[in-house]
C-alpha cells in the first residue's frame, strides 16, 4: 500500500531547495559619508558652545566649548592626508583647545585660591600664608584674563563664523563624495517542477 507513495516520495526527495529572500540591497553609506554627517553635527554644537562662551565666560562655558573643539579635531585628523584644507583647521582648533585648556585652568586656580582667602582672612593673627595666597591670587587672574583675551582675538564673531563655514564645507563635501551606490542584485530564476524558468525576488540553492 506504502509502497508507491515511497517511491513518489524519493524521487521528490532528492534534492532540497531552500529559498533565501533577498530583496533588494540598500545602498550602505561610506566612511566618508559618516564623518561628513558627524562632522557637520558637530560645527553645530561648536557653534552653540562658542556662543555660551563669548555670552558668559564662565568655567563651565569655557569646558564646553573646548570639549567640543575636541571631538571636531578628532573627527577631522583622520583626513589630514587626503583633505589638503583639513590641515589649517585641525592646526586652529588644536590652538582652540590649548587656549579654552588655560582659561579653565587658570579659572579654577582662581575660584580655589580666593575660597581659600575668604577662610584664612578672618583668622587672628592672619597666617603667615596670606601674602602669598594673594600674589598667587593675582598672578591666576592674570593668566585667566590674558586667556581670555586671546580667545576673544581669534574667536569673535566674525572669524568664528568663517573658521565654522569652511569646517561646514569639509563635511558637506564628505557626504557627496562616493555617492553611487552599489550594484544591486538582478532577480534570479527558479525551477519549477516542470523545468521551466521563472523570474523572481528570491536566491535558490539546490542541494542534490
Amino acid at each position: 500500500r506504502f509502497e508507491g507513495v515511497a517511491v513518489k516520495l524519493r524521487s521528490r526527495l532528492e534534492t532540497v531547495r531552500i529559498v533565501i529572500r533577498t530583496g533588494h540591497r540598500q545602498a550602505r553609506s561610506t566612511f566618508g559619508q559618516v564623518t561628513g554627517e558627524l562632522i557637520c553635527s558637530q560645527v553645530e554644537q561648536l557653534s552653540e558652545k562658542l556662543k555660551a562662551m563669548r555670552g558668559a565666560e564662565g568655567m563651565t562655558e569655557a569646558h564646553e566649548a573646548r570639549i567640543a573643539g575636541k571631538r571636531l579635531r578628532y573627527l577631522m585628523e583622520p583626513l589630514l592626508r587626503r583633505v589638503p584644507s583639513v590641515k589649517s583647521l585641525v592646526s586652529r582648533l588644536k590652538r582652540l583647545q590649548d587656549n579654552l585648556g588655560d582659561l579653565h585652568d587658570t579659572q579654577v586656580l582662581t575660584q580655589e585660591v580666593a575660597s581659600s582667602l575668604v577662610t584664612l582672612e578672618g583668622l587672628v593673627p592672619p597666617p603667615r600664608a596670606l601674602p602669598g595666597l594673594r600674589l598667587l591670587r593675582s598672578l591666576a587672574q592674570e593668566s585667566s584674563d590674558a586667556s581670555l583675551s586671546a580667545f576673544r582675538t581669534n574667536w569673535s564673531a566674525g572669524k568664528a563664523a568663517r573658521f565654522l563655514s569652511r569646517a561646514d564645507d569639509v563635511g558637506r563635501a564628505l557626504q557627496q563624495s562616493d555617492h553611487s551606490p552599489p550594484a544591486r542584485l538582478g532577480p534570479q530564476p527558479m525551477v519549477g517542477n516542470n523545468g521551466a524558468g521563472r523570474h523572481s525576488g528570491s536566491r535558490v540553492l539546490s542541494v542534490g
